[in-house]
């Protein structure tokens, strides 16, 4: 009878260092390639092995895996390429090594539109079950729940949001140094008010996002626009032109209203200005 030769399973060769206190699985394997990426142990252009071949190897869970690929991505250090996998970024240049110049993006967003920024799907179903969850909530309120509380927010929601911050993004904090506010606006202003001053010059992406921006010059800063390309925003072209700002407000990640990932090259260009 004629044999089926099955793929072979693609193995990581580099071993990885794990750091438990880094938090959980996801974390750690996220840490581990993201140190042997930056180290250049695994090359740029490296296919990854698939997540549930590197599961296995490892002997984590694949889902944890996947969220390290997906925040590898996020930061610029990984591709996922359609029908092929992932891969190491392709470009990862030395931190001081100047990025390429790209032609930036023209793009105009209806205000209105089905995709407006900070315009929320209204899904029927997910009110209902909000509205029963307050219901439920407010039934059985206690009279802490019904009093000022503490300035920095509710000491359960805090607790929840630090377990949040370790379990997704592998960060350390402790709930008594988180902060709950209203939202972006009111995180942007306190942020501000408490690190700089009226006439400070504060770099913003061009295009961005314009309520940050009215945000920041009422709180009496100077913007200065910068222009944003495949890579993100072009760091070169403001340290030439406004070298003496004293903040930068970026999106890195999913880079507002354009979506593009800040590349590693640009990272380590704004961090090395900073």
């Amino acid at each position: 009878m004629p044999t089926t030769l099955r793929p072979r399973r693609a193995v990581l060769e580099v071993p990885l260092r794990f750091d438990p206190a880094a938090g959980n699985q996801a974390a750690q394997v996220r840490l581990a390639l993201r140190g042997a990426i930056l180290a250049g142990q695994l090359a740029a252009g490296l296919r990854l092995p698939s997540s549930r071949d590197l599961a296995a190897q490892l002997g984590v869970r694949r889902n944890a895996v996947v969220i390290a690929y997906e925040h590898l991505i996020g930061d610029g250090l990984a591709e996922a390429r359609q029908g092929s996998g992932t891969f190491v970024a392709a470009h990862l240049p030395s931190p001081r090594q100047e990025p390429e110049s790209r032609a930036p993006f023209r793009l105009k967003v209806a205000p209105r539109s089905a995709f407006a920024l900070g315009q929320a799907h209204v899904d029927p179903v997910v009110l209902r079950r909000l509205a029963n969850a307050v219901r439920w909530r407010i039934a059985r309120a206690s009279l802490a729940d019904l009093a000022y509380g503490k300035p920095r927010g509710s000491e359960a929601l805090r607790v929840q949001v630090a377990a949040y911050l370790a379990a997704s993004r592998g960060m350390r904090a402790s709930p008594d140094r988180v902060l709950i506010v209203n939202g972006t606006q009111q995180a942007l202003r306190l942020v501000v008010a408490a690190l700089f001053a009226p006439g400070d010059i504060a770099w913003v992406e061009d295009p961005g996002y314009r309520v940050a921006h009215d945000t920041l010059e009422a709180a009496g800063l100077r913007l200065a626009p910068v222009p944003v390309d495949t890579q993100g925003v072009d760091v070169g072209v403001e340290v030439r032109s406004a070298s003496n700002a004293r903040v930068a407000y970026v999106t890195p990640s999913h880079q507002v209203p354009l979506g593009v990932t800040m590349s590693l090259a640009r990272r380590a260009a704004l961090l090395d200005w900073a």
